[in-house]
């Protein structure tokens, strides 16, 4: 136990986080007693470190002062280590400590990973973070003091919360026993102000984000609503019909692009397991639909008809409004499941601003009448020309 204590301290000292706000002994009626340290970094973050003489799984958690001492565990934010070697002659095993919720702690249930509830992985790490050697178990990992995930505990400095270790006797991760303990902890406030280094950035899991997100906004708030608009107010023009259509195509390939692009990043335990991800899919099957009306639309129109028919053109028109509005939900949901509130108020600008618009569009119609209406049949000063290729109308020479 004194190599692996020692090395861990090396370890943390090389990477910048020597560890003293506290340190303490717990689980002394355990079978092994587990040695915690933390420290906190300017006022951002906090670091831990655990070590004990056991060959199994270690933990560390966290719950309210509210929380019951006789389930002291349930609900409570978990942050563990699995070992496994890195290949099968290594003598030394290597954990990543993972972000887990215990929501089904009650039920006798291990804690669930916080990417399968749909909140975020909060834990980084030093270079070399959590190890397993000669028998002995080492845990090393950083996350920000507040985290805005609901399946987080925020650490307020001051403040006193339950701080628990729990450790198995081997890397499975089931119930560890009389092996763990629990204590109301005032966490101090920072004595190290530089802080410690930088969690790791994924960047190409950065890139894939930005790219998808980007995309997605492209497709459904610039293209397909000004592809509407203009398939709505430009009738009177005879490019609107080629424009709408290469506007709303690409879109839809804009849109299938984010869409595979996200796919292959995301693992499949929490695919569509969070709001923004079924709000998005149903956008992007109604963007599949919608052209599909269109063309529909098109080759069943007949100039002769009396009235604008509910299937395949009103139809079309409901199902481009619907996916136009999913879209900006689906955008609104994606800001919030990343937390970029930068860009949420941009965002909620813009969705103010399209309203605005259109409403004012509406009135103006209201008020001062038609220049052209969405049926070229309902207009008696109009005239249809090229009606075999396009839907295409303008002022007859003796109207008023």
């Amino acid at each position: 136990m004194k190599g692996c204590g020692v090395v861990v301290v090396v370890l943390l000292m090389i990477v910048g986080i020597a560890l003293g706000d506290g340190t303490f002994e717990m689980c002394r009626n355990c079978d092994k007693t587990v040695e915690v340290q933390y420290e906190v970094f300017g006022n951002t973050t906090i670091c831990f470190s655990a070590q004990v003489e056991a060959p199994g799984y270690l933990s560390i958690a966290f719950n309210l002062p509210s929380a019951k001492p006789g389930n002291v565990m349930a609900n409570a934010d978990y942050y563990v280590a699995l070992f496994e070697p890195v290949n099968k002659t290594d003598a030394v095993l290597l954990a990543t400590v993972e972000d887990m919720w215990g929501q089904d702690i009650a039920g006798g249930g291990p804690p669930t990973p916080d990417v399968f509830l749909g909140g975020m992985e909060n834990a980084f790490y030093p270079p070399v973070s959590s190890y397993q050697v000669d028998g002995a178990s080492a845990i090393a990992f950083c996350r920000p003091l507040k985290t805005r995930d609901e399946f987080d505990h925020d650490i307020i400095l001051g403040q006193e919360l339950f701080l628990m270790v729990a450790y198995g006797q081997s890397n499975a991760l089931n119930y560890h026993g009389p092996n763990r303990d629990f204590r109301l902890v005032n966490f101090t406030s920072p004595t190290a102000p530089d802080g410690p280094p930088e969690p790791p950035r994924d960047l190409d899991r950065d890139r894939r984000r930005g790219w998808h997100a980007g995309l997605m906004s492209i497709a459904f708030a610039i293209l397909m609503p000004w592809g509407a608009f203009i398939a709505k107010y430009m009738k009177s023009y005879w490019w609107w019909f080629p424009l709408h259509i290469a506007m709303q195509m690409l879109a839809v390939a804009f849109s299938v692009a984010a869409f595979v692009m996200i796919v292959l990043y995301v693992p499949k335990e929490i695919s569509f397991t969070f709001w923004h991800s079924y709000v998005g899919l149903a956008a992007l099957i109604l963007a599949w639909i919608t052209p599909i009306l269109g063309v529909l639309a098109h080759f069943m129109w007949n100039p002769e008809r009396e009235g604008t028919p509910i299937f395949p053109d009103r139809l079309h028109w409901y199902t481009a409004r619907l996916t136009i509005l999913l879209g900006f939900v689906s955008i609104g949901l994606g800001l919030d499941y990343l937390q970029k509130n930068t860009l949420i108020y941009p965002f909620g600008i813009l969705c103010v601003l399209y309203l605005g618009g259109y409403g004012a569009i509406e009135v103006a119609r209201m008020v001062y009448g038609d220049s052209v209406n969405d049926d070229p049949k309902d207009m008696n000063d109009y005239e249809i020309i090229n009606s075999d290729e396009e839907r295409v109308v303008k002022p007859k020479a003796n109207a008023d």
